[in-house]
């Protein structure tokens, strides 16, 4: 999500007295606020948020929307993340019997949690203190302004909208920094656990340090963006003043999708110089690049950040645009920080004796679904399997780490051609 400073020309709804007594709505700019009853006001709230584009008569009761749409992106991007997760941390906790800061940033990332307290009563970005994730805090713009043009959308709504944007557009920084930096730290755990003379190694962290230089300060420039911070996101608010976020924005997203293919492209420099059979080579590099969907997100996001800048005068609707594709940007994120040790989880499924018989059964059945062979396998092979765990945990061997990564292998495989 990106916040939107609403110190814009953007023209809402004033209550006009008449001679007959009737009232009608005018466009005005929000300096006429100032002179308004509440009575007014709150028709004011009621109206529509933008000045439509000639011969076109707003429509408040059922503009076209794209609310499922965006209810199915948001639910689709949190379940798999969600899922991959789980079995990662699962793997992790009783398969692997270690964790480690990789674990710890992307659980940080799930969670996405903050807590903002406001000093006084005008200068303030929420309303009180909050205590939600980034995916609540995405459905709730979404059910607000689900991609409705500013002549369709009511005042009232646009507030909420953009007062939930501006609080997803802050999380979205947190949230992508560490996940960047679980992949990151995992690049390393990977491929150069004991090499700290390694560029590899270097390359990781220093990105991983200017990703939290960034994201910083972005979120700083969003938080601080206008004074009072609570014009950042509620068009009523006529005092004070507010940074052009246009250029700053263009340069953030720009920036972020940089960052995204410097991370995708790093991990196959060395997988390809591996010593190790094509079709492994493929398998692993298909693991890294399923993070092409968050460059691909990423990519878009910017452009209609581009748009965005190309079209102030429909703010909600470009805004919905651009907000919504950060959610396949961390689910994909999220998903490829699990997937190296997903591998470990599989395994050690094939050698649970109940999984095995079960397995059997489904070879009678449907052989085409079972897990595959499972001749020998008996209660030895998990004895075997716990005293292996067992020893990894006692002596940090190549040899136990690359177990940490079946599918990558790297025990005798890891020195480049």
């Amino acid at each position: 999500m990106i916040a939107r400073s609403l110190a814009r020309s953007v023209y809402i709804m004033a209550i006009s007295p008449q001679k007959d007594d009737t009232e009608i709505i005018s466009y005005a700019p929000t300096e006429t606020m100032e002179s308004m009853s509440t009575d007014q006001l709150q028709k004011l709230l009621q109206g529509p948020a933008g000045r439509p584009p000639p011969g076109v008569e707003p429509n408040l009761m059922s503009p076209a929307n794209q609310r499922i749409s965006g209810q199915a992106a948001i639910l689709v991007c949190f379940i798999a993340a969600s899922i991959s997760l789980f079995m990662r941390i699962y793997t992790r906790i009783f398969v692997i019997r270690k964790t480690n800061m990789s674990d710890y940033s992307i659980i940080v990332a799930w969670v996405e949690t903050l807590f903002l307290h406001p000093t006084t009563q005008t200068e303030l970005i929420f309303f009180k203190a909050i205590y939600v994730s980034f995916g609540v805090i995405s459905w709730l713009g979404n059910d607000a302004g689900p991609g409705v043009d500013m002549w369709n959308l009511r005042l009232t709504d646009f507030r909420r909208m953009q007062y939930w944007f501006h609080t997803g557009s802050i999380l979205y920084g947190i949230c992508i920094f560490f996940i960047k930096a679980s992949i990151l730290l995992q690049i390393v755990d990977i491929f150069v656990p004991t090499k700290r003379n390694d560029p590899m190694f270097w390359i990781c962290h220093a990105l991983i340090w200017i990703n939290f230089l960034f994201y910083l300060i972005s979120s700083f420039l969003e938080i601080f963006a206008c004074r009072p911070l609570n014009k950042a996101w509620d068009p009523l608010i006529t005092q004070g003043s507010c940074m052009d976020m246009f250029l700053l924005i263009f340069l953030a997203s720009l920036l972020n999708a940089a960052s995204d293919l410097i991370i995708l492209i790093l991990p196959q420099t060395r997988i390809w110089r591996l010593q190790m059979p094509l079709s492994r080579k493929v398998a692993v590099s298909a693991v890294f690049l399923f993070g092409v969907i968050a460059c691909v997100s990423s990519i878009v996001k910017l452009a209609f950040a581009v748009s965005l800048m190309q079209n102030k005068e429909n703010v909600s609707y470009y805004s919905w645009l651009e907000g919504v594709w950060p959610q396949p940007e961390i689910a994909s994120g999220i998903v490829v920080a699990c997937l190296p040790v997903l591998p470990k989880l599989f395994n050690s499924l094939k050698q649970n004796n109940r999984i095995a018989r079960m397995n059997k059964s489904l070879q009678v059945l449907l052989p085409s679904l079972s897990f595959g062979s499972w001749r020998n396998t008996g209660t030895s092979r998990v004895v075997t399997s716990e005293i292996a765990t067992t020893a990894c945990q006692s002596v940090q061997t190549k040899d136990c780490h690359s177990d940490d990564y079946p599918l990558i292998s790297l025990t005798a495989e890891r020195h480049p051609v």
